[in-house]
């Protein structure tokens, strides 16, 4: 059995979550972080054919952005034409299935604190974040923006998000934020 998860935090902050016709949400800095992470690990990695990619997102316009951005980038496109192994989902889609190496992309980064505004939608939903957090068979990177779980938002989020909120404060005790989990670790070995 699996005894160990990596885990880390890839902080995106600047750009703002835009809102599509359809009410979705979308935030195009986490799209070009994550896949940029993404190429960037497949690239250098070693054995990189030997794992299975997932990046997953509350949102429908975010995966859809994700998408499109593997299908225009000639490295990601190619590669996983190749190998069959990058899959991009909902949270709810992806329910069931696991990859070895899953990123979720949390979307939400509001400018300024509001506290009367709902700050996490859909991420707030316990048995989403339930999934969410359960997909990654070696590694979890959490893609968002950390001024939504830390300072004067510690407190909501914690309340509204709980088990993200300590996956951050993990990463950040543990010095394993912007992906730094991908340096000088071994991500082969047994997971959680």
């Amino acid at each position: 059995p699996y005894t160990t998860l990596f885990r880390s935090w890839l902080d995106v902050t600047g750009g703002r979550q835009s809102s599509t016709q359809s009410g979705s949400l979308t935030r195009q800095s986490e799209v070009e972080a994550i896949t940029r992470m993404l190429k960037r690990m497949i690239q250098e990695g070693e054995d990189s054919e030997r794992y299975t990619y997932a990046i997953i997102t509350f949102y429908s316009a975010q995966r859809d952005r994700i998408r499109q951005a593997i299908r225009s980038d000639p490295f990601l496109s190619d590669w996983n034409r190749r190998n069959r192994k990058i899959m991009v989902g909902t949270v709810d889609a992806f329910q069931g299935m696991e990859a070895d190496i899953v990123f979720l992309s949390l979307v939400r980064s509001l400018p300024k604190y509001d506290r009367n505004k709902n700050l996490y939608g859909f991420v707030s939903n316990s048995n989403r974040q339930c999934v969410a957090l359960s997909r990654a068979k070696r590694c979890l990177i959490i893609a968002g923006d950390k001024e939504m779980v830390s300072g004067a938002r510690k407190q909501d989020a914690e309340a509204a998000m709980p088990a993200i909120a300590e996956i951050y404060q993990l990463c950040r005790k543990e010095a394993i934020a912007d992906a730094c989990i991908l340096k000088n670790r071994d991500i082969t070995g047994q997971a959680l």
